[in-house]
């Protein structure tokens, strides 16, 4: 079944004009996943392709998405910069369809959602009145009471009735995200602490319910997201990862948003919330974070013959690294009063974009430890005091890791690993 060095056996099985036919092929372990993931979103998987990976395919795959997991919790970068990537990271664990996060303060109050991808119908309500929404759905126990003294997992389990899904609920937090199926996990540093937060993992209606196991699951990962929510003092990889992610937003002469991308939204949300540790002092932040509005001041400010600076602004928080940049919207008509449009990039660590190439590159567990530590700009002494081996079986690792990526040295490691990202 597997063949060389992490890759996988796996038969397809093809079904065209009622002809059944069976494909068997070799390929890595990271890319089958990601095949899988593809079939698994087209149409022709239904009826057309199936696939049977063996008992064993799956326990290898699942090893493999665990480590990763655990490996992005421990990279010391804490839960507002991580938490996208465990809730992309997830789906390769426990198979769902939408992942989402809710923060708590000390007292258990909801103070931050970071769902998958934003619906500002939804996250609006939802953080601003979410005990008032449970206690008109009727809920068994409130967010914070459940923080106190929930259940590791599936604290709403018997809330999935047929009235729940007849009701505001429903139909305004869960239905948008096309959730009919959904499990809880309360994140605790301890069984005896308050909770930190809940994650919460859903399918959609035509998926089975959670299974037990995959709940054991679920409760298998608690320690680690609860080690991810407490920052380091100095990740191994610092800085912020100069490739990012980018939204548009045009603003009208009154600098109100007119438009604004879906992926804008998202990188906006993230933008505009604190640290979840200091939401509760924060002050409510208008949908347009301030330095959005003073981008489009300066570029107004340079074609008034103003001593304006430059229309990029950027900031940080604990989500990463946001920069933006103005621009008219129609370069050939650079006049006051006409539409301008924003770019907005968001910066996630270095060290997180890092681990995520290599895993996508198919490095192993142990492999990926030491490239960052190599990417860290550590010396094969220092590798090997942190790895507890020998410099010798560290530059041995070194070794196997060009040899697989077919490099020859630590900046050719580096520059690969990175233009990865670039390609994407």
């Amino acid at each position: 079944m597997t063949t060389g060095s992490r890759h996988i056996r796996s038969e397809f099985v093809v079904r065209r004009h009622g002809e059944k036919r069976t494909l068997t092929i070799h390929v890595a372990q990271h890319v089958y996943v990601l095949l899988i993931e593809e079939l698994n979103l087209l149409s022709v998987d239904r009826g057309q392709v199936s696939f049977r990976p063996t008992v064993r395919d799956r326990v290898t795959m699942k090893k493999s998405a665990l480590a990763h997991f655990r490996q992005l919790c421990c990279l010391g970068l804490g839960g507002p910069a991580v938490m996208p990537s465990l809730l992309a990271a997830l789906h390769e664990i426990v198979p769902s369809e939408t992942n989402s996060f809710f923060w708590a303060d000390e007292a258990g109050r909801l103070i931050g959602f970071l769902p998958e991808y934003m619906l500002p119908e939804v996250v609006e309500p939802l953080i601003g009145d979410f005990e008032g929404l449970m206690r008109v759905a009727g809920l068994p126990a409130s967010f914070a009471l459940t923080m106190r003294v929930g259940r590791p997992v599936g604290n709403f389990k018997s809330v999935f009735t047929s009235e729940f899904y007849k009701g505001d609920f429903y139909n305004l937090i869960y239905r948008p995200y096309d959730m009919y199926h959904g499990v809880d996990c309360i994140i605790r540093e301890s069984p005896s602490k308050k909770g930190m937060g809940a994650l919460f993992v859903g399918r959609s209606k035509n998926q089975p319910h959670f299974s037990s196991d995959e709940e054991n699951t679920l409760v298998g990962l608690i320690p680690y997201i609860a080690h991810a929510l407490h920052p380091q003092e100095r990740p191994v990889l610092d800085g912020f990862e100069l490739g990012a992610e980018s939204g548009l937003v045009v603003l009208d002469r009154s600098k109100g948003i007119a438009y604004a991308s879906a992926r804008a939204k998202e990188i906006l949300h993230l933008a505009s919330n604190p640290a979840p540790e200091n939401a509760a002092k924060a002050k409510p932040l208008e949908p347009g974070w301030p330095m959005l509005r003073q981008s489009y001041e300066n570029l107004m400010g340079v074609f008034r013959d103003r001593d304006a600076a430059p229309p990029t602004m950027e900031h940080s928080n604990a989500f990463g690294r946001f920069v933006y940049r103005a621009h008219w919207l129609d370069a050939e008509k650079p006049a006051v009063g006409e539409l301008v449009s924003v770019t907005i990039q968001h910066h996630e660590p270095a060290a997180l974009v890092f681990m995520r190439q290599m895993h996508a590159a198919g490095l192993s567990t142990r492999q990926k430890e030491v490239g960052l530590l190599l990417a860290g700009n550590r010396s094969f002494a220092e590798v090997g005091a942190q790895l507890h081996v020998t410099q010798a079986t560290a530059k041995d690792y070194a070794q196997r890791i060009y040899r697989k990526l077919d490099v020859h040295s630590r900046e050719d490691f580096v520059r690969t690993i990175r233009e990865r990202r670039d390609r994407e």
